[in-house]
């Protein structure tokens, strides 16, 4: 069967890792996963030029691996997006995962 070309293609459950500064100079290592739009490299590249508020909204459909305080799992709202959004560790595991979705790369299996 042949390749079918699509502009936008979904993939469920794209493996990431959030990075986070501890005590000591120590890093935290905690496996996520994205539900990703990927979009065409000219919306790509206007969305995040505009702000990357704009390039989330469209390109992240959803994630798993994230908690809330109280144990429960962080839902997909508009306010735990904003918080999530300004949280370098999340953005950048983000940014991450959707270049390596986008470009093809295997996600990293460790």
């Amino acid at each position: 069967m042949s390749f079918v070309f699509t502009t936008k293609r979904t993939v469920k459950n794209w493996p990431a890792t959030l990075f986070v500064a501890a005590n000591n100079g120590d890093v935290e290592q905690h496996k996520i996963s994205f539900d990703l739009e990927l979009l065409p490299d000219d919306q790509y590249i206007e969305l995040l030029n505009k702000s990357p508020k704009d390039f989330f909204d469209e390109a992240i459909k959803g994630w798993s691996g994230i908690g809330c305080a109280d144990g429960t799992d962080m839902t997909d709202t508009p306010d735990n997006r904003e918080a999530l959004y300004n949280w370098p560790p999340f953005a950048n595991a983000a940014l991450r995962a959707y270049r390596q979705a986008a470009s093809g790369e295997a996600a990293r299996k460790n």
